[in-house]
Formats: C-alpha cells, sequence, structure tokens
C-alpha cells in the first residue's frame, strides 16, 4: 500500500503524465501536492495563430492538477483540476499585466493580443475527482479513471469555451444570471427600505451594513421609537405608517371598484354606512399588520435566495467525456 498522495513527486508519478506525448514543462508545484503542465490550443483554431513577431506560440493550456490531503483514516483524497488560458509573455511580466512591448520580438502582436481578448477563453476549475490511496487509483462518477484521461477532460472542456456559439449562449445565460442576481439583491433592498421609511420597522442589529450572507429571521426587526405618534382607530401609528397605510387602503378600494363592484358582498357593505365603516376599519388593521408582515417574509425569503445567487455556476458541457477505463 503506497499511501495518500502527498508531495507533488508523487502525484506526478501517480498521474504518469511525464510519459504524456500532448502534455510539455511538468513543473511540481511548491504550496501544494500537485504539478502544472501545458497543451497547446486544437491546431485549425484561431488562438493557434496568435504568434510573436518571431513567429512563437504566445499561448496555451495551463492545467494545475493537486490531490488535497486526506480527510479521512480511508485516505480518500479529492483531486482538483484548473485550466486556463496561459500566455508566455502575460506570465513573465505579471507586474505590468496590460503592458506590451510590441517592439520587442518575443512579445506577441497587437493582432494576436486582440485574438486573445476577443476569444475569452474561460477559466475552468474541476473537483469532481478522487484517488482512492488503498487501490492506488484515481476515481471519477463513472469510475475509474487515469491521469491522463483527466487532463484529456479538462483540456477539451477548456478548448470547448473557443467556441462562437458556446461563448453566446455563455454570454446570453451569464446575463440572465446576472439579471436574476440584481433582481434578488434589489428587491430585499427595496424591502428593507419600505420596512423602514413606510414602517418605521428597522433589523434590531441597527448596522447600516448587512453582511450578504446574513439570513433575517421575522423575530430581528423592530418597530423604531416614534415620538410623533397619533391614534387612527384605536392603532397606535407614526406619520409614515399612516400614510402607508391608507395608500393601500385606497389601493385596494380601487381595485374592488374596477373588479367587484357588482358583487352583491361589495354593493351591500357600499350602501351601508356601518358596514362601510367596518370594512374600513379592518381594511386598515389588515394594512397595518399585514403589510409589514409580508414585507418581513420577503426580505428573510430573498436573503436566503441572495446566498444562492452569490453562487450561480454557470456549468460547461465538455465535448470529452472521461471514460471508466482502469490504469
Amino acid at each position: 500500500m503506497a499511501g495518500p498522495l502527498l508531495t507533488p513527486e508523487a502525484v506526478i508519478a501517480a498521474a504518469d503524465v511525464r510519459y504524456l506525448a500532448n502534455y510539455a514543462d511538468v513543473i511540481a508545484l511548491n504550496d501544494a501536492a500537485g504539478f502544472s503542465v501545458k497543451r497547446d490550443y486544437p491546431a485549425g483554431t484561431a488562438i493557434t495563430q496568435a504568434l510573436t513577431p518571431s513567429g512563437k506560440k504566445n499561448y496555451c493550456v495551463l492545467i494545475h492538477f493537486v490531490a488535497r490531503a486526506p480527510t479521512a483514516p480511508s485516505g480518500i483524497q479529492r483531486v482538483e483540476l484548473a485550466a486556463r488560458l496561459r500566455g508566455a509573455w502575460e506570465e513573465t511580466h505579471q507586474t505590468a499585466w496590460d503592458t506590451y512591448d510590441y517592439r520587442n520580438p518575443d512579445c506577441p502582436t497587437p493582432e494576436a493580443v486582440a485574438t486573445a481578448r476577443r476569444l475569452g477563453a474561460l477559466s475552468l476549475d474541476f473537483d469532481e475527482f478522487y484517488y482512492d490511496a488503498g487501490e492506488e487509483r484515481f476515481y471519477a462518477e463513472s469510475g475509474p479513471v487515469t491521469g491522463e484521461e483527466m487532463l484529456n477532460y479538462a483540456y477539451a472542456t477548456h478548448c470547448r469555451t473557443l467556441e462562437p456559439l458556446f461563448r453566446l449562449r455563455y454570454r446570453l445565460k451569464s446575463a440572465v444570471l446576472s439579471s436574476i442576481r440584481g433582481l434578488v439583491w434589489n428587491s430585499q433592498e427595496i424591502a428593507l427600505w419600505l420596512l423602514e421609511h413606510g414602517y418605521e420597522i428597522v433589523p434590531k442589529t441597527g448596522e447600516k451594513y448587512v453582511s450578504p450572507f446574513h439570513r433575517f429571521k421575522l423575530s430581528e426587526f423592530q418597530r423604531a421609537t416614534d415620538a410623533g405618534g397619533t391614534t387612527f382607530f384605536g392603532f397606535r401609528v407614526s406619520p409614515r405608517s399612516l400614510f402607508s397605510n391608507m395608500v393601500l387602503l385606497g389601493a385596494a378600494c380601487v381595485l374592488l371598484y374596477y373588479t367587484a363592484r357588482r358583487k352583491p358582498l361589495v354593493r351591500a357593505v357600499y350602501h351601508s354606512t356601518p358596514l362601510t365603516t367596518m370594512a374600513l376599519l379592518l381594511g386598515f388593521m389588515v394594512a397595518h399588520e399585514g403589510g409589514p408582515f409580508v414585507l418581513k417574509l420577503a426580505v428573510c425569503g430573498l436573503a436566503r435566495l441572495k446566498r444562492r445567487t452569490m453562487f450561480f455556476r454557470r456549468k460547461v458541457t465538455p465535448t470529452y467525456r472521461a471514460g471508466s477505463r482502469s490504469r
């Protein structure tokens, strides 16, 4: 039993990466049990034509392959891969990422830089692989896999992001997800604003800034102290809440008039002063208690949706699937 993969050399040996013809520049990582490796983009793609004045390729795919330390005595380790576009010039000049010396023969041409930016190859992370130290093999959901299959999977998925149709779909989906995220976040801010300025109800924390991860609870809200309140039909209300309740009550009356004015019950209430008074009092009570309650429910519900929208994932479907071939 060889045990878990705890060093970069152990991971390199387990993945057999040094013997793979399509991958080059295997480098052991200094801060993790893993390695980085490079591979050229597929021949015929536009990015392979992004050259330096001396005719060298500036861009390739850089893949990181890391085995995390086991968290259980079984020796099962999570294996994480990351694939991204790597530019030789950009990596060498990290302190001035957007500075290009086009007179330098090793610097990509303006056309090459424009091509790389236009294609927008995405940086992707993969965490669906494991290493079983007892069996000394890697696993995916489909079964045992080799290091080559895992690298090919990350490579093919990353290259999928170069397709024009894919980029269009990805941007559209990104726009939709961003719109949903903005709708949820803005809706919560609006609900909190209506609670504070319409009913003078605020969270008990009293903090101006609330963490995006904060989950509001109904018991967390309180009515602010109102020194200028008044009494309306036995209710202690502030000028703001009185105005808000009257707006809701007026809107309800208009809605009933245009949708149910011919109903017998509505006609009976309308033609009877005592019933009209009682209906208005009941409506005011519902608005006074129900309006803030609905807004607080909205804030609590949107707080839970807010956490989810922060981690929307735009999954990429690869053209290559890791097989179940064992080592």
